[in-house]
């Protein structure tokens, strides 16, 4: 129902947009661009079903809410038990699929610490950190956010470093930017409206690459001096590693640092050296920059805690 109502006025708009008056008599407009008018329709319903796209969520029922209450109830019981939080995987034998619901609600950990949960996703960890099982996903950046990782001295070198040429580049083609938004509201046919759409995407392209690199710049310049701590579990510990003459070399180390917060951790991009000794599991407290995440130290707090696979 909301695709079709997001097409009717996708189509409505841009009509609208299309029967704009020209400002010159060689854009004028004819009867000919259907096809232009459905090329800027198919944007703007793309645009429209991103909203709801984005805010869709699971609500609870009067069933579910109820089956909820009995299963919050169970765990609340077993979990008051001394006892039951260091049952090892054998107690199967007295405690019956009481011992397997308490590994899934997260107070049984003596029963699923020892427990192989099979091949570990980069990606995707469950883990009861926090309070209760969740699944977290795990991100590794690269170039988004930009600098992630940089120092802040790196972060503000490379950003001049790119944007210099960038804004030379964008300067050059600015004086293009109006004519081209012009070319798009103007375009007469479908071809013509695609083609006004590339040179659009060429003119904006350099200008994209100079708001990267003054974020990179400006983030840097934030974080010069300034520390923020980190403490959590580490989900995952991934190595990006490259070949040369001499043999294998680990260039990095993501280390995905879990607070307890939220279903999204991005993984913190540091020096082998800095994260040496530190795997899937361990308890950590990072000092890190505030907005480039750079690893200044990593201190392991206590042993390891219970981390799966989330298939």
């Amino acid at each position: 129902m909301l695709g079709v109502v997001a097409a009717a006025l996708a189509v409505l708009a841009a009509g609208a947009f299309a029967a704009l008056p020209a400002h010159s008599s060689s854009s004028k407009h004819d009867d000919g661009g259907v096809l232009g008018v459905l090329f800027l329709a198919v944007i703007i319903w793309t645009a429209l079903m991103a909203v709801p796209r984005s805010l869709r969520a699971e609500r609870d029922t009067p069933a579910g809410l109820a089956t909820a209450s009995r299963w919050l109830g169970l765990r609340r019981q077993l979990g008051g038990d001394e006892n039951f939080a260091s049952q090892p995987p054998a107690a199967v034998a007295i405690w019956d699929r009481l011992l397997a619901y308490g590994a899934a609600m997260g107070v049984a950990p003596g029963a699923v610490r020892t427990l192989p949960m099979g091949a570990e996703s980069e990606t995707r960890a469950w883990t009861a950190y926090g309070g209760h099982w969740r699944v977290v996903h795990v991100h590794y950046p690269r170039r988004i956010p930009p600098g992630w990782g940089r120092s802040p001295a790196a972060a503000i070198a490379l950003g001049l470093g790119i944007l210099v040429p960038a804004a030379f580049v964008a300067y050059g083609v600015g004086g293009r930017l109006g004519d081209a938004v012009g070319d798009l509201r103007h375009a007469a046919s479908g071809a013509g409206s695609i083609g006004a759409a590339i040179g659009l995407a060429f003119v904006v392209i350099p200008l994209a690459v100079v708001v990267y690199a003054l974020t990179m710049l400006c983030w840097g310049a934030a974080d010069v001096g300034r520390r923020r701590t980190l403490q959590g579990v580490v989900l995952r510990r991934k190595e990006i590693v490259s070949n040369n003459d001499s043999g294998t070399h680990t260039d990095a180390v993501y280390l995905a640092v879990y607070d307890g917060n939220g279903s999204e951790v991005r993984a913190l991009r540091c020096e082998p050296s800095v994260a040496s000794g530190v795997g899937a599991g361990t308890m950590v407290r990072a000092t890190v920059s505030p907005r480039l995440a750079h690893v200044y130290s990593v201190e392991r707090l206590g042993p390891m805690v219970s981390i799966h696979t989330a298939s």
